[in-house]
C-alpha cells in the first residue's frame, strides 16, 4: 500500500530520504542549491532557515528552502528553491505562508527560475505578485576608469564583525539584501572569497565581496555607506573591484543585479557591463 505523502522538514528524514530530495531540487533546475547532504545542512545554519520537503520517506515530490535570518530586522521571510508538482508546490506555498504568519513575518519573497516555471504559476495562483528581476550582467571590455579607483583594504578574521556591521549599513534597503554576521564572514573567508573595506581618505566608506569562479571573476556585493554616496564614489569603488579581479586572472566580470536597483543598476551599463542572463524572477505576498 503506498505511503502517505506529508510535508517533512530536513531533520525529519533519513539519509535514502535526504538523496531523494536532493535529486528533486536539482531535477531540471537551471541553478541548484541543495546539491548535497552538506549543502542542506550548511543552508539551514547559514541562513536560520529549513528545508522542506513533500516526501513519503522514499520518494519526493517537492522541494523549497526557507530563509528566517531577515525576519527580525525586515520582516521577510523568503521562499526559495520552489520545485516540484503542481500539487507539491502548492502544499508547499501554503506551508511556508503558515510560517510566515506564525513568526509575524510582514512579507514573503520568493524566487523563481522564469516567470514560465511551474512554481511561478503556483505563486500567482496563491496571490504573489511579480516585484523584481535578478539579472546577471558581463564585464567583457576595458570598461572605464580604470586608473581612478579606491583604495581596498583587505579584511582580517578579528574584523569579521565589524565588516559584518558596515555590510549591512551598506546594504540596507536595497532588494534581498542578506543580513550577515560574524560566522557568515568568517565561512566566506574559509571558502576564499576576496572582502575588505574600500577606504576614502583613510576611513571605510564602503565594502567589497569578490570570488574568481572558473574563468570569471564575480562581484558578489560592493556597497557604500549611505554618507559615502554621491560623490563618484561608486563608480571608483567599481573600478576598484574590477581592477582587484583581473589582477587575480579573469577578464570576464560578472555580478548579479536586481531590476529595480536602478541607482546601481545604471552605474553598471555606465562602464561597460551588459545582461546576458536572467537568473530568477521575485514574487512577493504581503501578509
Amino acid at each position: 500500500m503506498p505511503r502517505e505523502r506529508t510535508i517533512q522538514a530536513w531533520n525529519e528524514l533519513d539519509d535514502p530520504a535526504r538523496v531523494a530530495v536532493i535529486a528533486c531540487a536539482n531535477a531540471d533546475a537551471p541553478h541548484p542549491y541543495l546539491t548535497s547532504i552538506e549543502a542542506a545542512a550548511e543552508h539551514e545554519a547559514l541562513f536560520d532557515g529549513g528545508v522542506l520537503a513533500v516526501t513519503d520517506g522514499e520518494r519526493c515530490d517537492g522541494v523549497a528552502g526557507l530563509i528566517l535570518r531577515n525576519l527580525p530586522s525586515t520582516g521577510e521571510l523568503f521562499l526559495v528553491g520552489l520545485r516540484g508538482t503542481p500539487e507539491a508546490t502548492g502544499l508547499l506555498v501554503a506551508r511556508s505562508v503558515a510560517e510566515a504568519m506564525h513568526r509575524g513575518a510582514r512579507t514573503i519573497r520568493a524566487g523563481t527560475p522564469s516567470a514560465e516555471d511551474t512554481s511561478a504559476r503556483t505563486l500567482v495562483g496563491a496571490g504573489f505578485t511579480e516585484v523584481d528581476r535578478a539579472e546577471i550582467l558581463a564585464l567583457r571590455g576595458p570598461g572605464f576608469g580604470l586608473d581612478d579607483a579606491l583604495e581596498l583594504r583587505p579584511l582580517t578574521r578579528e574584523e569579521a564583525a565589524d565588516w559584518a556591521e558596515l555590510f549591512v549599513r551598506a546594504f540596507r534597503g536595497t532588494p534581498n539584501a542578506a543580513v550577515v554576521g560574524a560566522q557568515d564572514v568568517l565561512a566566506s573567508l574559509d571558502r576564499g572569497v576576496v572582502m575588505g573595506f574600500a577606504t576614502h581618505e583613510g576611513r571605510p566608506v564602503g565594502v567589497y565581496e569578490l570570488e574568481v569562479r572558473g574563468d570569471h571573476g564575480w562581484v558578489d556585493g560592493i556597497a557604500l555607506l549611505p554618507a559615502a554616496r554621491g560623490r563618484g564614489l561608486g563608480r571608483r569603488l567599481l573600478t576598484a573591484a574590477v581592477r582587484l579581479l583581473r589582477e587575480r586572472g579573469p577578464d570576464e566580470i560578472r555580478m548579479m543585479v536586481m531590476a529595480t536597483n536602478t541607482t546601481a543598476m545604471a552605474l553598471y551599463r555606465s562602464a561597460g557591463f551588459e545582461t546576458i542572463e536572467l537568473r530568477s524572477v521575485w514574487y512577493e505576498l504581503t501578509l
